[in-house]
């Protein structure tokens, strides 16, 4: 059985330059031909960076010091990354959109193809194959910049299979697909059992496990393992091996980390004082946390506007597009709602979303089709109002560390006492549950993970305190603890009267939590 191992994993050790943090995976865990392996663990935990490691992405392009080893073909990549792997191996990150790198759909999806030198004849015939498996025959002709993030990755998805590598890796694949693109991805995924080694990332796991033979469970090393979610999924179901793969952060001297610490006057000073309460601020005992505990903030009244949005016949389409997205009659929401809306990849909820918020305008909009109150008077700039969660989260990066990030926003309460405490304490239990910040402070948020950059964002949505908040696809990424999380700050936003409207393929999330919910179906919007 040894000479089928694939890559043979142990112990790796992973410090990036200029860090004082190393990354440990405590496992050894063989991968053999034709595994098909799920992945699992806490959002931020080093899924994605295993994957790197896998692809050569790190060392190759992300440089960092690795110990430890994943033999192939009796050679360490770590140390040595061979040329004939990289064709072997297809990747899909987690975000549709960075990966896509052709104007035209077309010519992404033989991109892949043509730089492995495949005969036209080849290319012909496998495109027409994954165009009609992601249905995407009708988009061929269009530009990239013009799809949904779910159509974004199913051009993905076939592009990579369509240069045929032996060994796939598929970080979050469904996460942007609406559940009929999820049913139609994992069966034809199915079909490649038994001929290709497969490696998938994936928090929604029942429809992975149907076909999973060998599962790795990511950990940190002091986590309790029946605190885990999905484990007992994991141990009813037939699986011929369940690894558990200890994760362990280190800082190897402390004293090279230069944060602020209230009276340290010696040590440099690069935390602002508005953000020293994150370092003052006593560990509580395990007896004092109550997950999700949002009583102290409760306690505190943050005044919101009134928001009312109005949409009459709004129609939109988009340039050399055949015909409009959608044509909607009449849509309302006022502050204290929870909207949700659902539809098919492509349907038109993000570019709903964008039409709300005025960053996107249609030619044939009727004038005045979309008309937002605040506090009854109408207004004319919407992004004076109006936030938005985009699919792509680092469209809400703008400084080059997340210390920077939060201080544009939160300076802005210099003088108001009540919202600095507001807000403090908010970010206090954002960092006790939801997101490393003491941690993270001097990082740029381009180099968290995807699930770590989507809080971010989400935090930031919050510190802009805007009447009106728009989310395109908030879960996106999440763990279960995580999307706990958010759905009890989308709840306390609501108390205090804040309009939101949410879209997002994650049903049970929307069902939980929105007063109302709209389906955009055949170019309308009809309430459920």
């Amino acid at each position: 059985m040894k000479e089928n191992i694939l890559f043979d994993v142990s112990n790796i050790e992973i410090q990036y330059p200029f860090s004082n943090e190393s990354l440990f995976y405590d496992m050894n865990i063989p991968i053999y031909k034709n595994d098909v392996v799920l992945i699992v663990g806490d959002s931020g935990i080093g899924k994605s960076t295993f994957f790197y490691l896998l692809k050569g992405i790190i060392p190759n392009y992300i440089k960092a010091n690795l110990k430890g080893k994943i033999i192939y073909e009796n050679e360490n990549i770590l140390q040595k990354y061979p040329e004939t792997l990289e064709k072997k191996i297809g990747y899909l990150g987690q975000n549709p959109y960075s990966q896509i790198v052709c104007a035209n759909v077309i010519d992404e999806l033989v991109f892949g193809m043509e730089n492995y030198l495949f005969s036209r004849s080849e290319i012909n015939s496998l495109s027409v194959t994954y165009a009609d498996m992601f249905n995407l025959i009708d988009k061929l002709e269009q530009k990239t910049s013009y799809l949904s993030g779910g159509e974004c990755q199913r051009l993905n998805l076939a592009s990579i299979l369509a240069y045929l590598p032996e060994i796939i890796l598929l970080d979050e694949p469904t996460s942007f697909l609406d559940n009929q693109a999820i049913d139609i991805f994992y069966s034809n995924i199915a079909k490649l059992v038994g001929k290709k080694t497969i490696l998938i990332i994936e928090h929604n796991i029942d429809k992975v496990l149907e076909f999973t033979n060998k599962v790795l469970y990511l950990k940190y090393e002091d986590a309790n393992r029946k605190n885990m979610p999905n484990m007992d999924i994991l141990i009813n179901r037939k699986i011929d091996e369940l690894f558990f793969g200890k994760i362990k952060r280190v800082v190897e001297d402390a004293n090279r980390v230069d944060f602020y610490h209230g009276e340290e006057k010696n040590r440099k000073c690069v935390i602002s004082t508005s953000l020293d309460f994150l370092y003052k601020s006593e560990k509580k005992t395990k007896d004092q946390k109550k997950f999700l505990d949002f009583n102290n903030i409760n306690n505190i009244e943050i005044n919101k506007a009134k928001a009312e949005v109005y949409i009459e016949k709004l129609s939109f389409k988009y340039q050399d597009s055949k015909g409009p997205i959608f044509n909607i009659e009449s849509f309302t929401a006022k502050s204290g709602q929870i909207i949700g809306i659902i539809g098919e990849n492509g349907s038109g909820k993000s570019t709903l979303l964008g039409c709300i918020s005025g960053i996107l305008k249609s030619k044939d909009e009727k004038r005045d089709s979309i008309r937002i109150f605040i506090d009854r008077k109408k207004v004319s700039k919407f992004y004076r109002y109006v936030s938005v969660l985009f699919q792509n989260s680092e469209s809400l990066f703008f400084f080059p560390s997340i210390q920077e990030e939060l201080l544009s926003e939160f300076k802005k309460w210099k003088k108001n006492i009540e919202k600095q405490k507001y807000y403090s304490e908010f970010l206090l239990y954002c960092d006790e549950y939801f997101f490393p910040l003491k941690r993270y402070l001097k990082k740029s948020g381009y180099s968290l993970s995807e699930g770590e950059k989507r809080r971010l964002a989400f935090m930031i949505i919050k510190l802009m305190e805007k009447p009106i908040r728009l989310y395109d696809e908030p879960t996106y990424a999440q763990d279960k603890i995580s999307i706990d999380l958010m759905e009890k700050m989308l709840k306390e936003e609501k108390r205090l009267n804040t309009l939101q409207i949410i879209v997002s393929h994650d049903h049970d999330f929307l069902y939980r939590l929105a007063d109302e919910i709209y389906e955009i179906k055949d170019k309308k919007l009809i309430k459920r």
